[in-house]
């Protein structure tokens, strides 16, 4: 990110990501996430996977969309066009992701 702001300097990374209280939300999500992931007293075999699964499922279609709002509010050429094949990258991992949960746990 950082050799990408020296290329495209209206690329800033120096500014605040988001308010604090999503950042407090994300530290709660996370410490949840933890008490999951935890070696000996969180959860274990097939329902650590679907969880882990269901993160990254998440996580991927709140940044595609994110980065799909991006694109369409980017002024500079270059950088639009790295967002466009960044969307573009995490759609298609969405799509993975789906369909491995449909495949192996939402399907009868």
């Amino acid at each position: 990110m950082q050799r990408l702001s020296k290329q495209l300097p209206a690329m800033r990374i120096d500014v605040t990501a988001m308010s604090e209280i999503e950042g407090e939300e994300r530290k709660a999500i996370g410490a949840d996430l933890a008490k999951d992931f935890a070696p000996l007293t969180g959860k274990t075999g097939v329902e650590i996977e679907r969880e882990a699964l269901l993160m990254f499922y998440n996580t991927l279609n709140e940044q595609r969309h994110l980065t799909g709002v991006m694109v369409g509010l980017e002024p500079d050429p270059a950088l639009r066009k790295f967002l466009e094949t960044t969307k573009a990258q995490l759609d298609a991992r969405y799509a993975k992701v789906g369909a491995l949960l449909n495949r192996r746990y939402f399907t009868q």
